[in-house]
C-alpha cells in the first residue's frame, strides 16, 4: 500500500509538471514576438572641401575619401599658408570619438637643394573657431563640425619647397 501511495504522488507530480509545461508552451506559441534588429553605427565624412592660400603658394586638387584628404600637392615659392576648410559630418546614429590624426608622409622637395627648408613646414588642424582638434574629441550623432587644415611654410623668403602626395586621415571609432 505504501508503494502505491508513493507512486500516486509521483504520477500526480508528473501530471502537474506536464500541465505546467503545456501551459507555458501554449503561451509561448500564441504570443507573437516582435524582435527588431538594431544596427547602430557612426558615419563620419569630410564634405565641402575648399582651399585658400596666403603668400606665394599654389595647390592642386584634393581627393576626398570618407575621412581623408588624399593625393594633393602644395608648392611654396616662399613663405605662405595653404588652408583646407571642410565640414566633418556624423550622419550615423551613435557618437564617434577621434582616435588618431595622421598627417601622412609627404614627399618634400626643397628648392635650391636646401634640405633644412623641409623642416620649416608645419601642420595644424583646428575647428573654425580656432580651437585645436585633439584626439579624444567627440562628434555627436547627427551633427557636423567646421574644421580647417592649415599647412604653413615658414622658411626664408628666398627659399621654397614642393610637397607631393600629401595624405591627411582622421580615424574615428564609436564613443
Amino acid at each position: 500500500m505504501k508503494k502505491y501511495k508513493e507512486l500516486k504522488w509521483l504520477i500526480i507530480g508528473a501530471l502537474f509538471l506536464s500541465v505546467c509545461g503545456l501551459i507555458v508552451a501554449y503561451i509561448s506559441m500564441s504570443t507573437a514576438l516582435d524582435i527588431k534588429e538594431v544596427n547602430q553605427f557612426w558615419k563620419i565624412e569630410i564634405l565641402n572641401v575648399k582651399s585658400e592660400v596666403k603668400g606665394k603658394v599654389t595647390t592642386s586638387g584634393v581627393d576626398v575619401v570618407s575621412t581623408s584628404l588624399n593625393n594633393f600637392d602644395i608648392n611654396f615659392d616662399g613663405q605662405g599658408t595653404a588652408i583646407y576648410k571642410f565640414e566633418l559630418k556624423n550622419s550615423g546614429d551613435v557618437d564617434a570619438v577621434l582616435r588618431n590624426i595622421n598627417y601622412g608622409n609627404p614627399k618634400c622637395t626643397p628648392y635650391n637643394n636646401d634640405i633644412e627648408s623641409c623642416n620649416n613646414v608645419s601642420y595644424k588642424l583646428t575647428y573654425s573657431d580656432g580651437r585645436e582638434v585633439l584626439t579624444g574629441d567627440v562628434i555627436n550623432c547627427g551633427t557636423h563640425m567646421d574644421m580647417q587644415l592649415v599647412i604653413e611654410f615658414g622658411g626664408s623668403s628666398n627659399s621654397g619647397v614642393k610637397l607631393n602626395e600629401l595624405d591627411f586621415i582622421l580615424l574615428y571609432e564609436q564613443a
